[in-house]
């Protein structure tokens, strides 16, 4: 149980709730009753996650605090008390009332608990502070007494109005809780509501009901208007209990009662604004979502309503069915409303009208972004004509596109409105209408054949730069039509940054250095701006260089190849040694303590030519630091000035950086003190680079924003030194980014980091679930993780494949969940959570199956075991069986010899690991010592060796013509060296190959 707690808290902190669910779920206990909530959580989990601790009050309290959503959402649900108070005396609620975010999951809890008659859970939340009189704007302004009325049964009703609600309360059509209550003809409800002051005559103001009172709507029940307006015997005459009228006068005065109620019905409508939706107005404004309240006409009495301005709307209109294809939308809009109606059917030849933008009058920038965005259309049969509009109101017009900034608070930002007639599209700059289009376009894509549903679309995004870095320092440098192709896919998945890191040494030739020319890189940069991204250099020093002219000279030709940009990433070496030259900070006053500073002084000397080492090692696999270097780094003095002497703004002008470009420099070599951000340019910015599902950027985060330093988040994609990549692994690291990227005030971007490792040993196509994850999160930083792990392979298959029924999205995702789980084994960790703090993934030494072809024979096998193997055998199996059953020509060449590649190469590694495990496995008769040992490939039987051999040869051939379809030659030979080494064990020098 403790450590199912623990697990909980690890979860809570990192924003895992999947990790939440399924700890919970396998505490809970389930009665014979069958009922849909009829499963409760075991009472010491329950106890422990409601017990308050000084620090943090309850996991509900840390969860507030923490500002997570989800979490909160799942622990309310789960059934954590929400009326528990911390040491200030604060509920959860309390401590949540500042974010709008928070506040509406607590109350859509409260509404979600009415529904489903939660009567104590109903209660622990209103004791803990909730506004009973709130009003749920998304389904049309009602309150919980609404919803009461609607879906729960008199013990509810009577909870709420202990807490005096508001019964007269109304929505956005007039309508009260006693209008619902009469509607759905529970005469103990009604009761109740008219006790407590309800009232029987409010009328209605749109809606089903509109001009209708409570009592007009029971007029056809006897036993609820008995309830509304009880008769009462006076002179021998049956009165009418509401006015004292006898029923022989009754005909006459409704006549004229309904006639000044038409009349002053009629003055309202001609007041209104009236909404071109055709949803009913029952429908936009009522709670309901079963069938059984709706009256059987209500599809004959759709008709207009007045448009309703809800602000902080965010979810669809409960009544309408939404479109599960719109879920598929990535990134995922900031806010989406769906509305009923008839669909928007786009023409194969459709126009699109543009209005000039404010201030230039131009319409070209425009005209090219339609241009690149109609060539995608084509391909699904769509025909694009653009036309000139000046005000954009053209009926006829099937698309009308503006930009405008006034009706936006954010750059980038951009609305689409959909009805049945016309798309209408108004971004506040042209990268948001870059965004809009590509949105539209998917629209079009998911919807072309039954149609795009009436909606509304308001999005922005969460992270202000979101950038892209691809390592062409080792050799794997993409064909310029492959990188092109790349980065179309990043254009639509709205990351507008690409870094392109390259490393330069003493002596090198530019083109050892930087492998585009000129010519190619122009290319690449206009073909990047068309899109809105910027191309931005990357460049560092090889490990144990120096700074000196010649290398100058090497990065000034490099940085004039691209002419435009206005920012360069300085890598960590670089950055480094930049900070080694610069002068030392101004002496400070003399202490007692001085007198140990030398000494003090050359251990830190010693420690950091050490540590330089170690991150040189370190920066091979993918990360700049160990956590233990980042504990020593908080310890170090200021960089040591070595005796060439320039300042650091002199020496990024001998580097090719003017004074109009902004630097970036790696944070995880500079130390945390004051007086080293003191040495870097004004308004530089700092990289801090974490590529561990464990790294922690909110520890970093607050070092930086202590000393006022705007800085990016630099996870990564997690495939270097291994064979499948680590999806669950970098998704959790992302994810963690994110985090401290949204809540830190001076974090300004992400940078997606895709590291080449010791040697490129996988393919391009490894990375595509990180380039998914980190564009959808860094775009709408409040996108669901359960959704993204649950729809992973999908979103591969529509957005990078332009396939919904490829198999080869699952097949990406499982050669990753496969390596990951054979590192984990090999670590003896498969019973604990990639978001456990102890497992690191990537591993630092590379995963298992890479370090098996790496250093077969110094590798432990301690902790895995025949079943493990067979089990991964049997994983990768079912993969290629999925792959091979379908015809190839349906499937992207390219990439189905990648997937199908990698597929036979972790087969073979796992036939090497088992033939490793029965060889060394220990007698049965032993009764001491390992379980199995490494005995190394020399001790395995001849057959078994050649075999091996030849199959890998003929895998070494396809993994050459895979390299050269995609990639230039430089390179591929110290890719291959991963492979010979493995195949010199199996076939020594001087015997003879065999070849299939």
């Amino acid at each position: 149980m403790e450590e199912t707690i623990q697990q909980v808290k690890i979860a809570v902190e990192s924003g895992r709730t999947d990790v939440i669910r399924l700890a919970i779920d396998a505490h809970s206990v389930k009665p014979k009753s069958t009922g849909l909530h009829s499963s409760k959580m075991d009472i010491k989990l329950l106890d422990a996650l409601n017990s308050v601790t000084p620090e943090h009050g309850n996991m509900l309290h840390l969860a507030a605090k923490l500002g997570n959503a989800d979490v909160v959402r799942a622990l309310l649900v789960s059934g954590v008390d929400p009326s528990i108070k911390d040491g200030q005396e604060q509920t959860a609620y309390d401590i949540a009332k500042p974010s709008k975010q928070l506040t509406m999951v607590f109350h859509d809890v409260l509404l979600q608990s009415i529904a489903q008659s939660k009567t104590e859970q109903v209660k622990a939340l209103l004791s803990s502070g909730l506004d009973i009189n709130q009003k749920d704007e998304a389904t049309g302004g009602n309150t919980a007494l609404h919803w009461a009325a609607s879906f729960s049964g008199i013990d509810i009703i009577k909870i709420l109005l202990e807490h005096n609600p508001d019964v007269n309360a109304i929505n956005s059509d007039g309508t009260t809780p006693l209008h619902d209550a009469v509607l759905r003809g529970d005469v103990d409800i009604v009761k109740e509501l008219v006790a407590h002051g309800a009232d029987i005559n409010a009328k209605a103001t749109g809606g089903k009901s509109e001009g209708k009172s409570p009592l007009d709507l029971a007029e056809d029940n006897r036993e609820l208007k008995d309830v509304l307006a009880p008769p009462v015997i006076m002179n021998g005459h049956v009165e009418n209990g509401q006015n004292g009228v006898s029923t022989e006068q009754s005909e006459d005065a409704d006549i004229t009662l309904e006639t000044e109620e038409e009349e002053k019905a009629e003055e309202e409508k001609e007041s209104s604004v009236k909404d071109d939706s055709t949803t009913t107005p029952e429908q936009a404004a009522s709670p309901q979502v079963s069938s059984s309240v709706q009256d059987e006409d209500e599809e004959e009495d759709e008709v207009e309503i007045d448009l309703e301005t809800i602000e902080g709307e965010e979810e669809e209109e409960e009544d309408v069915e939404v479109d599960p294809r719109l879920t598929f939308l990535w990134p995922q809009p900031q806010q989406v409303i769906q509305k009923n109606g008839d669909r928007f059917i786009l023409s194969q030849d459709f126009s699109v009208q543009l209005a000039a933008i404010p201030q230039s009058g131009t319409l070209e920038p425009m005209v090219d972004l339609w241009t690149i965005q109609s060539a995608v259309l084509m391909e699904k049969g769509y025909r694009c004509v653009l036309e000139n509009s000046v005000v954009c109101l053209d009926p006829s017009a099937q698309v009308v596109c503006n930009i405008n900034p006034l009706p936006f608070k954010r750059e980038e930002s951009y609305r689409i409105s959909v009805t049945d007639k016309m798309v209408t599209i108004v971004a506040a700059d042209l990268p948001g209408l870059w965004h809009a289009t590509s949105t539209f376009v998917q629209l079009v894509q998911l919807c072309h054949k039954e149609g795009i549903p009436q909606l509304e679309i308001s999005d922005w995004p969460s992270i202000k730069h979101r950038a892209v870095m691809l390592d062409l320092s080792a050799g794997r440098v993409p064909r310029m039509d492959t990188l092109l192709q790349l980065v179309n896919s990043f254009a639509q998945l709205k990351y507008n940054e690409l870094h392109l890191y390259v490393k330069a040494y003493k002596d090198s030739p530019i083109h050892d250095t930087m492998p585009y020319s000129g010519s190619e890189l122009l290319d690449l940069e206009v073909f990047c701006q068309w899109r809105f991204i910027k191309l931005v250099p990357h460049i560092d020093l090889m490990e144990g260089g120096d700074l000196s002219p010649p290398l100058f000279s090497i990065f000034q030709q490099v940085l004039s190849r691209f002419g435009s940009t206005r920012v360069v990433n300085i890598g960590p070496n670089l950055t480094r040694k930049l900070l080694d030259s610069v002068p030392p900070p101004s002496p400070r006053p003399e202490t007692p303590q001085d007198d140990n500073s030398s000494a003090d002084q050359s251990k830190t000397s010693d420690s950091t030519l050490k540590k330089e080492t170690s991150e040189t090692k370190t920066e091979e696999t993918g990360e700049i630091t160990t956590e233990a270097e980042e504990a020593r780094e908080d310890e170090m003095e200021a960089p040591r000035p070595s005796p060439f002497i320039l300042s650091i703004q002199d020496q990024l002008r001998l580097i090719g950086i003017g004074s109009n470009q902004t630097p970036l420099f790696c944070a995880n070599v500079i130390s945390v003190y004051e007086t080293s951000f003191r040495q870097l340019p004004i308004g530089s910015v700092a990289m801090w680079y974490g590529s561990k599902s464990n790294s922690d950027f909110k520890k970093a985060g607050k070092k930086l924003l202590g000393n006022g330093q705007g800085f990016y988040v630099c996870p990564g994609t997690g495939v270097w030194n291994s064979l499948g990549g680590a999806p669950e692994g970098s998704i959790c690291n992302i994810s963690h980014a994110i985090k401290t990227a949204t809540t830190n005030p001076n974090a300004i971007g992400l940078l997606l980091t895709n590291w080449a490792g010791c040697t490129y040993s996988n393919h391009p196509v490894l990375s595509w679930p990180a380039y998914i994850s980190a564009a959808g999160l860094s775009w709408n930083a409040s996108t669901s993780l359960d959704f993204l792990h649950g729809n992973l392979s999908s979103l591969i298959n529509r957005h990078i494949l332009q396939d919904p029924d490829s198999p080869l999205g699952d097949a990406i995702l499982e050669v990753g969940r496969i390596d990951t789980y054979l590192t984990k084994a090999s670590l003896n960790q498969l019973d604990l959570p990639v978001t456990d703090k102890s497992v690191i993934i990537p591993a630092k030494e590379g995963s298992f199956l890479c370090r098996i072809i790496q250093e077969t024979d110094n590798i432990d096998l301690e902790f895995i075991t025949i079943e493990i193997i067979n089990n991964a055998m049997r994983r990768i199996r079912k993969s290629q069986s999925s792959v091979n059953a379908v015809d190839k020509l349906k499937l992207d060449r390219r990439v189905y010899i990648q997937v199908h590649l990698t597929l036979d190469l972790m087969f073979w590694a796992c036939k090497m690991v088992r033939a490793l495990l029965i060889a060394g496995k220990k007698p049965n008769h032993a009764q001491s010592g390992f379980n199995v040992i490494n005995v190394g490939l020399a001790n395995l039987s001849a057959t078994t060796k050649t075999d091996s051999a030849n199959k890998l040869l003929s895998m070494m051939e396809e993994y050459r013509t895979v390299w050269l379809d995609q990639c230039y030659q430089p390179g591929l030979g110290a890719s291959g060296m991963f492979f010979k080494d493995v195949l010199k064990h199996l076939v020594p020098e001087g015997t003879e190959k065999t070849e299939d």
